[in-house]
């Protein structure tokens, strides 16, 4: 039920639809709780997968540094503590560069370049994305879904819509955002106290 202090780092990963690339979780089974402690996805190369890199129930791990490029979804993310998501390039997947599915404390996604994806992150609740550059993507340049997220700091343009905010007391500032298609910043009318 425990694996800690795992390193999946240089390999490149190429597969068939219908897969996941790499896959980091911590699966509670009912009879025991599983752990995953400082998992440390590095530097591979990920592409051809419908998910090329999900993290699932892990604490204080890594995701730095990949290329995740040519598949349905980059990365996937949820019930994470402490994990940092920092320094890849996310290109050229149909759907989501970054994408939550909630249920984080204390994700960071920062200094990433996520472009030319369907979407580029997408935000649940309680997450912050910093320092990124997210262009050219056909949607959302950055979807914040929930609440209390922090968009801050990031450059978003040449996407469909720049950062569309549809939840409550989120902060969004400090970013650079221009030449979007539709919208720079579009706080939806069922979002208050932004």
């Amino acid at each position: 039920p425990v694996a800690n202090d795992n390193v999946v780092e240089g390999n490149v990963i190429t597969g068939p639809s219908g897969d996941i690339g790499v896959t980091v979780g911590a699966f509670d089974e009912g009879s025991y709780t599983p752990q995953t402690l400082n998992t440390v996805v590095d530097d591979n190369v990920i592409s051809g997968y419908d998910v090329g890199i999900q993290e699932e129930g892990t604490e204080a791990g890594d995701v730095t540094g990949n290329v995740v490029r040519g598949n349905g979804d980059g990365i996937v993310i949820e019930e994470t503590t402490d994990l940092d998501v920092e320094s890849n390039v996310i290109s050229g997947n149909t759907g989501d560069g970054i994408e939550s599915l909630g249920g984080n404390v204390g994700l960071i996604i920062g200094h990433n370049t996520v472009r030319t994806n369907g979407r580029g992150i997408v935000l649940k609740s309680d997450e912050t994305a910093e320092y990124n550059v997210v262009s050219g993507n056909a949607n959302e340049g950055i979807l914040v879904l929930g609440d209390d997220n922090s968009v801050f700091r990031n450059v978003v343009r040449d996407n469909e819509w720049g950062i569309v905010v549809e939840g409550d007391a989120n902060s969004v500032n400090r970013n650079t955002v221009n030449d979007n298609d539709v919208y720079g910043i579009w706080a939806k009318g069922t979002s208050n106290s932004n």
